[in-house]
């Protein structure tokens, strides 16, 4: 019943593992969730003013919808200061302008870039722009807050509260998320809205830290100093902290992506693709990393998607540019298309997806150029145009291309009320298919296209001192490309270039080996070839299941092995050969081993162990048609059987002269038992008499718990002591007196033989059983299982080290690993358990484990209470009586063990019987042999 409930729990265990680890694997690769159709517009043709923004990086950007306002502030200028010029966008008129603060507010934030930003609104009690920090004019790091008042268009710096603070730093990640309503406070007056701060760094550290910043009071022109703010830290574990990365908030969830982790200088070649979730509950933060799929950028941006039109776009998050190290990565191409990578922060998987463009005036469809630094702004309805509700926007403003050109475009990316997905590219509003352009597009012809692929890692270059040898040995394949040793392409630098790995191939590997390894357990425990018994504890239907199972995941293996060859691809098209690279040929050789070469073997041992039975079944089928004639002779009368061949006779020698009973079996004459002349010397076909009580003795040598039966052991003289007799041949005459036959029998047993039942009357109490181990499987099938355990265990860390090395997630890493743990926790647990009764491992450990069982024996009786009570057996030292006759069985027992007291007596009783002359006599029709002295 056991077995069954953990052949039920494996199968169980494995759909679910199936399922995840094909969910996992999948979002290991990339993700294809709905999105909504995307459209980039390029709105800076459309502005007017005079009073517009210049080229910035790293500025601050916010929105309030009462006002209509977009506002610039800060940033970095092309000349490398950077600015406290604040800048107004109606996004009515589509003007820019500058702020007209009243005579007594006129002061302004210090110069600043890379500060945190974001919207506080509450009301009647405030309805401002908040900045917090940032980099100064001389590259010092700040730590003050001030607060635009949207209203009358000034600025005031906000109360802190005495207590903990963050030291300054710029670079921050953090903000807040306009979705989120204010709270009431009970200690700060008015409702309180939450800013969030999370690392960042300074010009001598990084931070990883995480604050919140209660904004609370009231800012009017008649109230500036009103505004009250107090930070709380959070304790945060486990984030690494980074500078140069993108960041945002989506609803009480931080959310950071690329940048550096150890350097205080970021740049692209540093980058890493790290992109981490950060939940805060009221004092502790918690850390999720999400997979990595879209290339590590430098400064990207990260922006919630307000679309409401369908409830999964409420955890997705977007992210727009950044700048990536093309020399390092390969995106795909999707960066100069105005790329936008969507993590959904509840599953933490990526979607890529490539938005429709501006047709402009042209009709051709453009993007905007990669930037780092730019700064974006979201609301839930069109920001711009005749109608608010066909969308949701968000505005892009500035930042630095990749060349180090400062920018001052305004991109809109706009987020239409519909959904596309794989399935469906185009939405209900694709209309006529023409692209529109402007203000008032409404997203006829948008059609957007998904990456089915995550960027890939290109092998960085050599270093100098490496360049030399490198490039001796690198020669031009077909068609002039380079290639190396290995015969894969190689780019200009003479670096293996990134493959695309088709999704197929990272999935079938790891599912072949998640099918075998249940398949294997369920045909241990149900398969005949490792049972005795042919009721197996799990029901038969888990046998066709392992069958299934196997096949299933055989074909998986072919599959992923087949893939790697026809779907491996480099990024300029190429097909380079799997075994360039030192995964592909350990991958090869184990599956030519564990799916070729022990197929190979298994399929050959079965054949040859099935026509050694078919052998043994013919020696059997002969032995069984030579009893039944033995048989039916037995069941003739006496006077009707043939008179039995020739036996061998022996002369009387004395102790002290040379005899070898060997010697004498050879020359021995062979009589005619009936008349006593010389007959022919065929062996005899049936013995008439058999000895069949005389008890095999064992001897106990040290330090060895199981006795050696004597009747392998020869007398050191050379000669046989009647403990070696396996067979006596009747005498061929009753009546003669003196003489014995003594042909023996000098075959090896070739089985254990069963102890017979106890007779009444006999001399030697009835052999105990003795519980023997069992036997081995023949030496070949313990070579084959070792080399499928091997090569078995082989595949399992392989696929282990490629999900760790190919930073796959870390979720999918540990249900393997898991897997792969209870799949030998289950086996070894088994075998101890003795199930399977035949596999090796169970019988090592039952060896290991079972104590020979050594029981006491009887008393032996004495010789007179064997005996008849006559005269003639009072002279007999030694008399063995004879049960009913009938032929020996192979189930007979060969001994039990005897105590060494035992041993000595016999052994004195045979080399007193070697010294004299003796007499055997066998008394018909009592059955009794008697062994005596005539002297």
């Amino acid at each position: 019943m056991a077995y069954g409930l953990v052949g039920r729990q494996n199968v169980a265990v494995l759909s679910v593992l199936v399922a995840f680890l094909a969910c996992q694997t999948a979002r290991a690769a990339i993700s294809l969730d709905p999105v909504p159709p995307f459209q980039w517009l390029n709105i800076t043709s459309l502005l007017t003013g005079t009073t517009k923004p210049p080229s910035l990086y790293q500025a601050s950007i916010g929105y309030d919808e009462a006002s209509r306002s977009l506002i610039i502030f800060g940033g970095e200028a092309s000349s490398g200061v950077p600015q406290s010029q604040t800048y107004l966008l109606n996004l009515d008129s589509l003007a820019w302008s500058i702020p007209t603060p009243p005579a007594t507010l006129e002061q302004t934030p210090p110069a600043r870039s890379a500060a945190v930003s974001g919207i506080d609104s509450a009301a009647s009690n405030r309805n401002g722009f908040l900045v917090i920090g940032g980099k100064g004019m001389s590259g010092e790091a700040l730590s003050d807050v001030w607060e635009f008042d949207w209203t009358n268009q000034f600025w005031h710096e906000v109360n802190i509260s005495p207590g903990p603070s963050p030291s300054a730093r710029w670079g921050s990640s953090g903000g807040i998320d306009i979705r989120v309503p204010p709270v009431a406070d009970a200690v700060l007056p008015g409702p309180n809205n939450t800013f969030w701060l999370l690392g960042g760094q300074d010009s001598q550290n990084s931070f990883s830290d995480l604050w919140r910043l209660n904004i609370s009071g009231t800012l009017s022109s008649n109230l500036p100093d009103d505004v009250e703010g107090s930070w709380e830290e959070i304790s945060l574990k486990d984030f690494p902290g980074s500078v140069g990365q993108g960041g945002g908030v989506i609803f009480q969830q931080i959310v950071t992506s690329g940048g550096c982790n150890d350097t205080l200088i970021p740049a692209e070649s540093c980058t890493v693709q790290n992109a981490y979730v950060i939940t805060s509950t009221r004092d502790t933060g918690t850390v999720a990393p999400a997979l990595d799929c879209p290339a590590p950028r430098l400064s990207p941006t990260l922006i919630p998607n307000g679309n409401a039109f369908s409830t999964s776009f409420s955890s997705q998050m977007l992210l727009l540019f950044g700048t990536f190290n093309s020399s390092l990565w390969d995106d795909g191409g999707g960066m100069k298309d105005g790329e936008v990578a969507v993590l959904d922060v509840n599953t933490q998987s990526w979607t890529r997806v490539l938005p429709s463009g501006d047709p402009g005036t042209s009709g051709t469809p453009s993007f905007p150029t990669p930037r780092e630094g730019a700064v974006a702004v979201m609301y839930p309805q069109s920001l711009i145009g005749d109608s608010r509700k066909i969308s949701s926007d968000i505005i892009v403003f500035g930042g630095r291309d990749a060349s180090g050109n400062y920018l001052s475009d305004l991109w809109l990316l706009r987020a239409y009320n519909g959904l596309v997905n794989t399935t469906q590219l185009k939405w209900s509003g694709f209309g006529n298919g023409q692209l529109q352009t402007g203000a008032n597009a409404n997203g006829a012809g948008v059609e957007n296209t998904f990456v089915d692929s995550c960027a890939l890692p290109i092998a960085p270059p050599p270093t100098s001192s490496t360049t030399n040898s490198t490039s001796t040995s690198t020669s031009s394949g077909p068609g002039g490309s380079p290639t190396g040793g290995g015969g894969s392409p190689q780019n200009k630098t003479g670096s293996q270039p990134s493959l695309n790995t088709s999704l197929l191939h990272k999935l079938f590997a790891p599912l072949s080996l998640a099918l075998l390894l249940p398949a294997f357990l369920l045909f241990r425990l149900t398969s005949l070839s490792f049972n005795s018994s042919h009721h197996a504890a799990l029901p038969r239907i888990w046998y066709y299941v392992s069958g299934f199972l196997g096949v299933a995941g055989y074909g998986l293996g072919i599959a992923g092995i087949a893939t790697s060859f026809t779907t491996i691809s480099t990024p300029d098209g190429a097909r380079p050969s799997p075994l360039g690279t030192a995964h592909g040929r350990a991958g090869l050789a184990l599956f030519i081993c564990l799916y070729g070469l022990l197929i190979l073997l298994a399929i050959l041992h079965i054949s040859t162990k099935r026509t050694k039975h078919e052998l043994v079944a013919g020696v059997e089928e002969s032995r069984k048609r030579a009893d039944s004639d033995v048989t039916e002779k037995d069941q003739l009368p006496r006077s009707a059987q043939t008179p039995s061949p020739a036996l061998s006779v022996r002369r009387r020698t004395h102790s002290w002269g040379p005899s070898s009973w060997r010697k004498v079996r050879e020359d021995s004459l062979s009589i005619d038992s009936g008349s006593g002349e010389m007959g022919d010397t065929t062996p005899p076909t049936q013995r008439t008499f058999e000895v069949l009580n005389r008890p095999a003795r064992t001897r106990r040598g040290s330090g060895s718990r199981l006795g050696v039966p004597l009747t392998n052991i020869t007398h050191p003289n050379g000669s046989h002591s009647l403990g070696d007799l396996d067979w006596l041949n009747r005498r061929r005459s009753l009546t003669a007196v003196g003489e014995l036959d003594y042909p023996l029998d000098h075959s090896t047993p070739t089985a254990t033989l069963a102890p017979p039942p106890s007779t009444p009357g006999t001399l030697l109490d009835p052999p105990v059983p003795v519980e023997a181990p069992s036997n081995m499987p023949p030496t070949t099938s313990i070579i084959l299982r070792l080399l499928f355990h091997a090569s078995l265990a082989a595949f399992c860390v392989f696929c282990l080290v490629t999900l760790w090395s190919k930073k796959a997630p870390k979720s999918t890493f540990g249900v393997f690993l898991a897997w792969t743990v209870a799949f030998y926790v289950i086996l070894i647990g088994s075998s101890w358990r003795g199930r399977p009764d035949r596999s090796t491992l169970s019988l090592l450990f039952g060896r290991l484990r079972t104590q020979p069982a050594v029981r006491p024996t009887a008393p032996r009786p004495s010789v007179s209470d064997t005996l008849p009570d006559t005269d003639d057996n009072l002279s007999f030292p030694y008399t063995h009586h004879r049960p009913a006759y009938r032929r020996a069985l192979l189930s007979d027992a060969v001994g039990p063990q005897s105590t060494d007291t035992e041993e000595e007596d016999d052994d004195r009783a045979e080399d007193e019987m070697r010294r004299r002359d003796i007499s055997i006599v066998t008394s018909y029709p009592k059955r009794a042999l008697r062994i005596t002295n005539p002297s």
